[in-house]
């Protein structure tokens, strides 16, 4: 063992030395180095294993890289002084050393951090994954040979070999990897199998990043590459100290790293194409340096509130985890089967939770990044529909809206139900007024987003969908030419048409699993607001439609704040008024209006039939639209400079009150601690009492918060309390008929066989133990 350590030093140094003679091309010196070390080991080596044994055969193979190394590195130091390459080297040696630390410092990480066997259990794993990493490692010396030639062909010829050995890696573990496993390393580390297909994926990337690595040192774009290195590597090692708790979540990183640092490259080489630098040029005489540090800092602004969630998982993110943690097949089967939802989002879940795990923030993480890419997709709507100045006070208020914000911190496909409909809306503005192909592209494909995020947004799309035939038949009047409109629209609705054909069956068999089951499309929990002034068992009124508005532009509040809220309706009746006198309203404005008013309004005829689908959450899609009309009018009708600032002022100022009520308000009837509710009930329980819980669809919540607790829900035949074992009753939802009702005959049960002997309450969660 010892003698095999004294190869370490020398072993990267002769890698070094061949790699700079194969890039300089000192092919001669090169192949002496590499035709030595096996000369060296076949003679002396064999000599001193047989004369010593293990220890006199390590000796030579020591002793072969040293003279390898020697002959590398023998009479070519005044050759690389006269021809000035030494500096350039050494940035190539930076770059590759730094890639090393990337392959390679998990496995160290996982050494110290992880316990014995889990570190053992990892290092099968990252012996399996070096298969890719090594496969590709000559791939970017024979590109730095291409430097002098400056052929872009050798480029794409490195990245398809590159690709095609980490492809083939992959496929061919990914056919049996409990079968390639144990082959190679026995029964004892099977259960590496799991995370040998997405380990084995991160080195392939990261062998398609070590090829872009090698040609940007080519092309001596040499700080932006160790830039890139730099922050992977980095990257890397937070993820592992801060998540690595085992073999996953260590592969994990490794994963995010060598992603984020391919990423990062095809970006870098992307933009230093000239077409990317002619696109740049085009965009830049558009978006002065001040309109882009303000829309960065409203990016910002958004990024920061949305990263502010301080609520627990409630039921229906609770579910959405579960289904994510399923295989893809069988979360499928289970939305078919359970659910009401179409699968995009879902499908998005899944493969996050694969990469970063079921924590709070890692579930969350899709709706954040969607709930921040809606901030500069307002500003671009706004300027289409309006002006720059229009855009960037939608841009603001989106940032700051509390409804927007809610969505963007929960689990939920809410988010993603607002980014495709903004995107539709501000491709549907961008048709009207200038035409092209690519807005047309980008309408079809965020409409089919929508609907298969959400069934209910196909609303808006029917909302553009005739808005779209009310402006061909205002241009046939003007006189205008319709042909190009006609032939989009009509090239686009049948697009839209056949990305719905997969979603039909799976939406109808849904619909056949809950009409089978009593609930059609109906779910507990029902909508907030239901106990609004007017709204007394859940019925609709006129005040619940007003409550309902009021959130999707200030989020969600009391009920007794709403009812105080309500009762300023005429106010708004008079400020719809005074916009109807000021003259002739756009079709931009109207169709603002209509996306903005018009799934509220189609919802509310749907409640009056069943009032539990009545929620603003149903069409979320509504708020980019209403940010934008508020933007526009603000803008436009507010004349004077003063007056606008005023008016700006104080809008901004109710909706950051209204964000700061929402989040703290615990009468906010979104807002339930269940986090905090498990905790205490946790911290009481012992191991042989039982948990009893109202409804039953809490148990995904109590399944993440609280694995091993022992609880059931209410039915059937209670336990009973004793003077050694308890039993703790946790209902929620008590504002809704059937919980309460069904709380209230347990606790009726219960007080019939022993006595209460402790009750306490958390956000809109109550807590009963007895004994």
């Amino acid at each position: 063992v010892l003698a095999l350590a004294a190869a370490a030093p020398g072993a990267g140094l002769v890698a070094l030395e061949r790699g700079r003679l194969y890039g300089a091309a000192r092919f001669g010196r090169a192949v002496a180095s590499l035709v030595s070390e096996p000369a060296v080991r076949l003679s002396l080596g064999v000599a001193l294993g047989l004369a010593a044994g293990a220890v006199g055969a390590g000796v030579g193979v020591v002793a072969a890289g040293y003279v390898a190394l020697v002959v590398a590195l023998s009479g070519d130091a005044g050759a690389r002084r006269r021809s000035g390459e030494g500096l350039n080297a050494w940035w190539v040696v930076a770059a590759f050393v730094l890639l090393a630390v990337i392959q390679n410092q998990d496995l160290l990480l996982a050494k110290g951090l992880l316990p014995d066997r889990a570190a053992a259990t990892f290092a099968a794993l990252s012996t399996l994954g070096g298969t890719a990493a090594f496969a590709t490692s000559t791939v970017p010396l024979v590109l730095l040979s291409r430097a002098g030639e400056s052929a872009r062909e050798a480029l794409w010829a490195a990245l398809v070999l590159a690709a095609a050995i980490g492809a083939g890696c992959v496929g061919v573990v990914a056919l049996a990897p409990g079968l390639v496993v144990h082959a190679l390393f026995g029964a004892g580390y099977e259960r590496v199998a799991s995370l040998a297909v997405p380990y084995l994926g991160a080195m392939a990337l990261f062998g398609i990043g070590r090829v872009l690595a090698a040609d940007a040192c080519m092309r001596a774009r040499r700080r932006t590459v160790l830039a890139a290195l730099v922050g992977a590597a980095a990257l890397q090692a937070v993820l592992i100290v801060a998540t690595g708790t085992g073999p996953a979540a260590v592969a994990r990183a490794t994963l995010v790293a060598c992603a984020s640092l391919t990423g990062v490259l095809i970006a870098q080489r992307t933009l230093a194409s000239p077409a990317a630098r002619a696109l740049w040029e085009g965009v830049r005489t558009r978006v002065d340096a001040s309109t882009a540090t303000l829309l960065g800092a409203l990016v910002l602004v958004g990024t920061v509130l949305r990263l502010l969630a301080g609520r627990s998982l409630w039921l229906d993110e609770a579910t959405s985890v579960h289904q994510a943690t399923m295989s893809f097949g069988h979360m499928l089967a289970n939305l078919r089967d359970t659910d009401v939802h179409p699968p995009l989002y879902f499908a998005v879940l899944w493969a996050t939770v694969r990469v970063f795990g079921t924590s709070e923030w890692a579930v969350r993480l899709p709706s954040i990044v969607a709930g921040v890419l809606l901030v500069p997709l307002a500003y671009v709507a706004g300027r289409e529909a309006y002006d720059k100045r229009s855009g960037m006070l939608a841009a603001l208020l989106t940032a700051v809206a509390p409804f927007a914000i809610w969505y963007s911190q929960e689990a939920r496909m809410y988010a993603f139900m607002m980014l495709f409909g903004l995107a539709a809306l501000w491709a549907q503005l961008r048709v009207l007024r200038r035409g092209g192909v690519w807005p047309w592209l980008a309408y079809a494909t965020a409409s089919a987003a929508l609907a298969w995020t959400q069934y209910l947004g196909l609303m808006e799309v029917a909302i553009q969908q005739l808005f779209f035939v009310i402006a061909i038949v205002a241009r046939r009047r003007r006189r205008e030419p319709v042909r190009g409109l006609i032939a989009g629209w009509t090239v686009t609705a049948v697009l839209i048409a056949a990305a719905l054909v997969p979603l039909a069956p799976f939406a109808y068999h849904q619909f056949e699993v809950n009409q089978a089951a009593g609930k059609g499309f109906s779910q507990i929990p029902s909508n907030a607001g239901a106990s609004v002034q007017g709204s007394a068992g859940g019925h609709m009124s006129v005040y619940r439609a007003i409550a309902d508005l009021v959130w999707l532009v200030w989020g969600y509040h009391s009920n007794r704040a709403m009812v105080d809220i309500s009762a300023l309706w005429p106010l708004g009746m008079l400020g719809a008024l005074y916009l109807l006198g000021r003259g002739r309203t756009q079709l931009r404005t109207k169709l603002l209006l209509a996306i903005g008013l018009g799934p509220l309004a189609v919802m509310y005829c749907v409640g009056l039939l069943k009032a539990n689908l009545f929620d603003a959450r149903y069409f979320a899609e509504s708020v980019p639209a209403l940010m934008i009309l508020i933007a526009g009018l603000v803008t436009h009708h507010v004349r004077a400079g003063l007056a606008r600032v005023v008016v700006v002022g104080v809008l901004v100022a109710t909706l950051v009150a209204g964000f700061v009520d929402q989040q703290i308000n615990k009468q906010n009837p979104r807002l339930y601690d269940f986090q905090g509710a498990l905790g205490r009930v946790q911290h009481i329980a012992d191991r042989n009492d039982v948990v009893v819980y109202v409804p039953s669809d809490l148990k995904q919540v109590i399944r993440y918060y609280a694995p091993r607790l022992p609880a059931r829900p209410a039915g059937g035949a209670l336990p009973r309390p004793t003077r050694r074992h308890k039993v703790i009753v946790l209902g929620s939802f008590l504002n809704e008929p059937g919980p309460a009702t069904r709380t209230g005959a347990v606790l009726a049960k219960l007080h019939q066989h022993g006595r209460l002997v402790g009750h306490f309450r958390d956000t809109q969660i109550k807590v009963w133990v007895f004994k």
